[in-house]
């Protein structure tokens, strides 16, 4: 099995790379900011 190098060297591997990247960042951000903001008050309430 060939191993896969994490630093492509074709610039739209790397742009792919940064955009899949970013959209992970703001993917787990909004989680977390759903979680504190939806969830946690509802929690809190039924305690």
């Amino acid at each position: 099995m060939r191993r896969v190098r994490f630093s492509p060297r074709s610039s739209f591997a790397r742009t792919l790379l940064l955009i899949v990247t970013l959209l992970f960042v703001s993917l787990v951000t909004t989680y977390l900011v759903v979680l504190n903001f939806a969830i946690l008050p509802s929690l809190q309430q039924f305690q």
